[in-house]
């Protein structure tokens, strides 16, 4: 049979939704492709993609349609088999060519997950500012450090914050 080679999808931009394959998850087109969200398809709500990949299709059928005779042809999940739309190949009426080399993938059939490579837009919700480090968050002490380096928690118990042995030094204090 050979291998199986899938394409995955990006959806960078503020319609950052794959449509994937209900069963397998396989991604089969994103929201920049839809043309119309105004289909009905045998389970209910369908959309109009421009462009679908990892799928397979069926034979081709006239079927009648609500908007008419349309030649198509059933779309398939290339990693479950699962039938989760229809593309059309011709349509009978002028009005309704517009649909010829597109594809319906019913909305029952399919979910729309976000693209996990695209970060979540910030809007404000659940976002928490925080103030830029200081150097005693980073040093992990309650006490200030100077200019020169030397702690004024040091030098409140007689020292200058050097270490060392020696007079300048830390005094410890004895057990």
């Amino acid at each position: 049979m050979g291998l199986l080679h899938k394409h995955y999808l990006h959806a960078p931009g503020p319609h950052n939704r794959i449509y994937v394959c209900r069963d397998c998850h396989t991604h089969l087109s994103t929201a920049t492709d839809i043309v119309s969200k105004q289909f009905q398809g045998q389970t209910g709500r369908a959309f109009l993609f421009q462009k679908v990949v990892n799928v397979t299709l069926g034979e081709r059928e006239d079927r009648q349609m609500t908007t008419g005779l349309h030649t198509v042809r059933d779309v398939l999940c290339i990693g479950c088999g699962l039938i989760v739309g229809w593309t059309y190949i011709y349509a009978f009426e002028e009005s309704q060519r517009y649909k010829e080399g597109k594809t319906i993938l019913e909305k029952a059939l399919v979910d729309d997950l976000p693209d996990p490579d695209v970060p979540a837009p910030l809007n404000g919700a659940g976002i928490v500012h925080l103030p830029p480090p200081t150097l005693r968050s980073l040093l992990g002490t309650s006490s200030s450090v100077d200019m020169n380096g030397s702690s004024r928690a040091a030098a409140a118990r007689g020292g200058n914050g050097s270490s060392g042995s020696g007079s300048g030094g830390l005094v410890r204090a004895a057990p």
